[in-house]
């Protein structure tokens, strides 16, 4: 969907909740919940992103507080959206140290692929790079 999405309509849209959440690998998750317009209807749509760090998804979820965002909607069924990758990944990276990735950095091409290093910890990093 996330590649389809890229020839969608785009509608301003606007950070209604965020809050943060930890999945059962023990990786941070920030839910983003969005308001969007099309043809003056409203639509909600919610989605959510995966942190290594929690600096780095507390300094991802203040960023994107009360905050207007892209949305790309399906034209034939506007309440089907995902918030546009370029801005998620340009946010995330904002907010992330050297070295780490979040789900943002996942686009139709290119999987992210969790690994464990020497010392338990859980990384996140696109198949491929080497960090």
């Amino acid at each position: 969907m996330l590649e389809q999405a890229r020839d969608w309509p785009v509608a301003e849209g606007f950070v209604l909740h965020n809050g943060q959440s930890t999945d059962a690998d023990g990786l941070l998750k920030v839910t983003l919940s969005y308001m969007y317009k099309v043809n003056q209807e409203e639509f909600f749509g919610g989605e959510s992103f995966t942190f290594t760090s929690e600096d780095d998804a507390e300094r991802f979820e203040s960023r994107c507080r009360e905050r207007k965002l892209k949305v790309h909607y399906q034209q034939d069924k506007p309440e089907v959206s995902v918030l546009d990758r370029d801005e998620m990944r340009y946010l995330a990276k904002q907010c992330r140290r050297k070295g780490a990735w979040t789900s943002a950095d996942a686009t139709p091409d290119r999987e992210l692929v969790r690994s464990i290093t020497r010392q338990g910890h859980i990384r996140l990093r696109p198949r491929g790079a080497f960090s």
